[in-house]
């Protein structure tokens, strides 16, 4: 992306750091030669935010206008932005790579690779998905309640164990063991038999994982704490 700008560049970040929005609640990544950001595009209205959805416009204005200039008139970008002078654009050493060298990257449009369409196409049938479940405060929602149906049963039975602490639980991925790992084999053949699959936990730490990824359904994780509660009557 040629992110041509008027030197000097005011006002410029380097020269404002401590003006950064700092805390606990910030996800902010600053990197050697640049910085970590999320941009939104809905036709005339551009949006920069950190990772966890705080604005960032007010940081970097100089930006807007150029990636107006770039972007789709829809699109969702996710990487790394730098903001160069255009005198430093071909400083670089004889071994950089293309996709480093900002010479080369302002030259062929950010596109020195062949972009991944396949991977465009899938993310765009994903980022569809999302938006008609709700959006990404709707999926969260979703995926907390599912988790803690899941993890709130662990946590009242003695039958079967979550080894992760609370604080470092995963909404995604929930691991579990049975009491007694001699169990391991029926409680996968029944599960099978039940509809549920791929719940063998890894070959390293053993017991079962439970992948709860947003395309889960609620009434999936329900399912499965219904055929874990009938296993433990059976063989409690």
């Amino acid at each position: 992306m040629d992110l041509a700008v008027n030197a000097p560049i005011l006002p410029m970040l380097a020269k404002r750091v401590s003006e950064l929005p700092e805390g606990d609640n910030w996800i902010f990544e600053p990197k050697w030669d640049g910085f970590r950001a999320l941009v939104f595009r809905d036709g005339d209205e551009i949006f920069i935010q950190s990772r966890d959805e705080k604005p960032l416009n007010r940081y970097f204005p100089e930006l807007l206008e150029p990636l107006s200039k770039t972007l789709p008139a829809k699109c969702v970008l996710d990487g790394e932005m730098v903001i160069v002078r255009n005198d430093l654009m071909d400083r670089a050493l004889p071994i950089t790579p293309s996709a480093f060298h900002w010479q080369e990257q302002a030259a062929a449009d950010s596109m020195v690779n062949t972009p991944p369409t396949w991977s465009i196409y899938i993310a765009g049938l994903v980022f569809e998905w999302l938006l008609a479940q709700g959006g990404v405060a709707a999926i969260e929602k979703k995926n907390i309640a599912k988790a803690a149906l899941l993890y709130d049963y662990l946590d009242t039975t003695q039958f079967y164990s979550a080894p992760a602490r609370k604080m470092d639980r995963s909404r995604m991925n929930v691991r579990f063991h049975l009491h007694d790992e001699s169990l391991d084999a029926a409680f996968l053949i029944g599960a099978k038999e039940a509809g549920m699959d791929q719940l063998k936990g890894h070959r390293a730490v053993g017991g079962m994982r439970a992948s709860i990824y947003n395309a889960m359904p609620f009434e999936g994780v329900r399912t499965l704490v219904a055929y874990m509660k009938q296993f433990e009557q059976q063989y409690g």
